[in-house]
């Protein structure tokens, strides 16, 4: 599996979990099947189908349909059928033949029943009351042995890291910036953090700590005895412009 990131955090633990990273300009000429899962536009464009191996297969299952270049993709066909339910095939100029799942929108729900109709709204619901409290308690558990970079080391320090393993990242053109700064994004997150028995750190808040700063934090314990805390955290530039 090859990976490829734009964030020097989520690289080096895919680098840790034993998978190859590496820029997509490279990863489009070796790959077989593609999928995206970043949340963002146009990750996978024109200038990668154009090296693509002959019968690669591309499918989404991270965003709407715009993670892929479907527009880049038909600039260079001479046209594209149905080649069976779900599966579109282009037929490249140069006589490749690309595959594109599910119109390039989600595929495990564009393509199969990957979620039942009736459960959505209560699913939605639930990932939304659970965002207040992405506590880590699962350190305790099976992800206990997982190889997790903290996010609270500089963004330099792991590019350095990085550099000595000679891997390399992607970097966000300024089209996919643009679109991932209009994203609607939290003021505030309220968080329980587990004092697990772990060794290192197991304070793992689940963004940037250098964008956010802690502004409340209330001890607990639990009645087996385990420690964690409610705590508060309000991104730096909220804080910056009101002092």
């Amino acid at each position: 599996m090859i990976i490829t990131e734009v964030d020097p955090t989520k690289a080096i633990e895919a680098v840790m979990d034993g998978h190859q990273v590496m820029p997509m300009a490279e990863a489009a000429r070796m790959g077989n099947i593609f999928i995206t899962v970043t949340g963002n536009k146009r990750v996978i464009r024109k200038e990668h189908f154009e090296v693509m191996k002959d019968g690669a297969v591309v499918c989404n299952s991270g965003h709407f349909n715009v993670e892929i270049d479907i527009p880049g993709l038909e600039s260079l066909s001479k046209g594209h059928t149905e080649a069976r339910e779900f599966v579109e095939e282009y037929q490249v100029a140069d006589g490749r033949k690309l595959f594109l799942l599910g119109d390039g929108r989600l595929i495990n729900l564009a393509a199969a029943e990957g979620l039942a109709g009736a459960l959505a709204p209560t699913v939605a619901a639930l990932a939304y009351v659970g965002q207040p409290t992405l506590a880590v308690p699962v350190i305790e558990g099976a992800l206990r042995l997982r190889a997790l970079a903290p996010e609270n080391r500089s963004r330099a320090t792991l590019l350095k890291a990085l550099g000595d393993l000679q891997v390399r990242t992607d970097r966000l053109a300024e089209a996919e910036r643009s679109y991932a700064a209009a994203l609607p994004i939290a003021d505030s997150l309220e968080l329980t953090e587990i004092d697990a028995p772990f060794d290192g750190d197991t304070r793992f808040p689940p963004f940037d700590r250098d964008a956010w700063r802690e502004v409340r934090r209330e001890p607990q314990r639990g009645a087996d005895g385990l420690r964690f805390a409610f705590v508060r955290y309000e991104r730096a530039a909220l804080r910056s412009a009101a002092a």
